[in-house]
């Protein structure tokens, strides 16, 4: 009999102690669940750096910061940067729109995607405005409301 109850008593020990392990690998596990939760949010909000300007001779890689603004040019897109090499890309307007969308970009007009970091001022009688590189562009009045609204963040 004293075999049979120091038997149970090691058996209710263990089965605490696989308790206790279970409890602490559970709680292990939803944080680990929470971090990557985490992870991919930060990651879906994060800005990228740099894009793929594809031309007909070659792939140039530039900073995002760098583009002043793009303009539409038939079915290519002019990208004019800060650093005065402008490049001609064989993507349309439309698709440097979504590829920004998450940057701080927006459609002026139907020819102008702006960075709005390189705005130097808006004319409210011409309602256009002066880039940071002097180019003056105009902003329809379809897209005046979302351009302030863009800008005011």
């Amino acid at each position: 009999m004293n075999i049979l109850n120091q038997n149970i008593k090691e058996t209710g020990v263990l089965e605490s102690f696989v308790l206790k392990v279970k409890h602490v690998l559970f709680g292990m596990l939803e944080r680990q669940a929470a971090l990557n939760v985490q992870s991919q949010e930060i990651e879906k909000h994060q800005k990228i750096h740099k894009i793929a300007i594809n031309s007909p001779s070659r792939i140039d890689f530039v900073e995002v910061d760098e583009i002043i603004f793009c303009q539409a040019s038939l079915a290519c897109t002019e990208i004019i940067t800060l650093k005065d090499n402008n490049l001609t890309a064989t993507k349309s307007l439309i698709d440097f729109e979504r590829q920004l969308s998450n940057e701080s970009f927006v459609k002026i007009s139907k020819t102008h995607l702006v960075n709005v970091n390189q705005v130097r001022s808006f004319s409210k009688k011409t309602s256009q405005v002066t880039m940071i590189d002097d180019s003056i562009l105009d902003v329809s009045w379809r897209r005046k409301a979302g351009f302030f609204s863009h800008h005011s963040n």
